[in-house]
């Protein structure tokens, strides 16, 4: 894994995702993979890698997207995954090496202004990895430098929070009645929903040159295999609420609070010792010209 940033345009993104937040999501890895199992999979079976093709994975974190296009594109593919998170990216080598698979890379940089090998990619995809810059197009276009003419982008991002999302809705809610509300936020600003709005989002991407530009909106489940229990402290540990307890400062026995009225609230999902709870996406594609 190599670092080559020459400028980072989203400093603070790089350091909430390399501190306390970064090393969090390493240790809830393998549960937050398995709850958004069913969203890699729309990645997978919408961005279709084959033998053969070239992948860069953006915003890779812990490797779970990476892992899965690389096993697809054998024998002779490549899969390249970036990410700003150093402690995500050595999470991410570790399972590369683990599953023995040669044809991958980590790279910690920047895709907003990493300089890409020209025409390099057939496919870039992303799974909740492209939220988070500070210029969108810029991003998008400096992605699409990267591409093969006529080369496929796909990625996911969170519909509204309201929309049906109550993974993010339930928690959120239970927090601000106990602590208050966050801080007030420039609309589209980086974060889970800046890509909300499906014509402005398409709108981005072809301001950026793409061509071929898809939005849909479409709803999958997410399964807590560890049950309610885990679930609810999942809920409490990332997201809204999450941030929420770090921000009021707020001690154990008031996050206590939170997790067991999310506990409660979340019991209309459990079925038979495990969890499902709707959530809804926003799916995107595009080709490069």
């Amino acid at each position: 894994m190599s670092k080559d940033t020459p400028t980072n345009a989203n400093d603070s993104q790089a350091e909430f995702w390399n501190g306390p937040m970064g090393e969090k999501w390493v240790r809830l890895q393998t549960g937050l993979d398995e709850i958004f199992e069913s969203a890699l999979s729309e990645l997978i079976q919408t961005s279709s890698p084959t033998p053969g093709e070239r992948v860069l994975d953006i915003g890779c974190g812990g490797g779970a997207s990476t892992l899965a296009a690389a096993k697809l594109v054998l024998p002779a593919g490549h899969v390249t995954g970036i990410d700003i998170s150093r402690p995500l990216l050595n999470r991410a080598a570790e399972r590369c090496k683990s599953a023995g698979l040669a044809n991958i890379e980590f790279l910690e940089v920047d895709a907003q202004v990493h300089p890409f090998e020209i025409g390099a990619y057939d496919l870039a995809i992303s799974r909740f990895g492209v939220m988070f810059f500070d210029d969108p197009v810029a991003a998008f276009r400096n992605i699409g430098r990267a591409m093969k003419s006529a080369g496929r982008i796909c990625f996911l991002a969170w519909a509204a929070i309201d929309d049906e999302n109550p993974w993010f809705s339930i928690p959120r809610d239970i927090a601000v009645a106990r602590l208050g509300p966050p801080p007030a936020a420039a609309p589209h600003s980086p974060g889970p929903f800046a890509f909300a709005e499906i014509e402005r989002v398409e709108r981005m991407l072809r301001d950026a040159g793409f061509a071929d530009v898809k939005g849909a909106r479409t709803q999958i489940k997410l399964s807590f295999g560890g049950g309610i229990d885990d679930a609810a402290q999942l809920m409490l540990s990332v997201g809204p609420a999450g941030r929420l307890l770090i921000q009021y400062e707020a001690g154990p026995d008031v996050a206590e609070d939170i997790r067991r009225e999310i506990r409660m609230r979340i019991g209309s999902f459990a079925a038979h010792e495990s969890l499902h709870v709707p959530a809804t996406l926003n799916v995107f594609t595009a080709r490069s010209f």
